[in-house]
């Protein structure tokens, strides 16, 4: 029988010491009662135990362990990229050469780089930030100017005013 979350999350309660005391009764009296929640508890209690014991071991490496990574280490192909700046291909198809992967990778983030430069610039010039105006006035007509203004009155006041009868 599978646990439900409740469950589960009641037993890590009761194993972190989290419940009050009242839960706590009512936990006990669940455990007592059903077998598969006892079971569930005692899984929990020897993972916990498990982990505990894995704590406390030390493992100390071979004396010849540093000796053997350090042979096979020199056993390890030779990185020849300063010998040729062209990569080459092996049987299997790999590009042998790491060097050739790193320039592409180089390029690439050269191209990002100035299209993210573009973005910004044209950003800066579609918000108006690089547009000079001579002009410091507007100009219009004074009784353009008012015209305006008493369309803009009779548009607002109009709905404010009491109907008559």
């Amino acid at each position: 029988m599978s646990l439900s979350n409740s469950d589960e999350r009641l037993l890590d309660q009761l194993l972190d010491h989290e419940l009050s005391l009242g839960d706590l009764d009512g936990c006990r009296r669940r455990l007592e009662q059903e077998p598969a929640l006892r079971a569930a508890l005692q899984a929990r209690q020897q993972l916990r135990a498990g982990f505990r014991a894995g704590r406390e071991q030390v493992f100390v490496a071979p004396p010849a362990f540093a000796a053997g990574v350090i042979a096979a280490a020199r056993r390890l192909p030779v990185d020849r990229r300063a010998e040729s700046d062209t990569g080459t291909i092996s049987d299997t198809g790999a590009i042998s050469d790491i060097g050739a992967i790193s320039d592409i990778g180089a390029i690439c983030r050269r191209v990002l780089l100035v299209a993210a430069t573009i973005l910004v610039a044209a950003l800066v010039w579609q918000s108006g930030l690089l547009h000079q105006s001579n002009r410091s006035d507007l100009q219009a007509a004074p009784d353009e100017v008012q015209r305006v203004i008493d369309d803009l009155d009779a548009r607002l006041l109009l709905p404010l005013e009491p109907r008559r009868k």
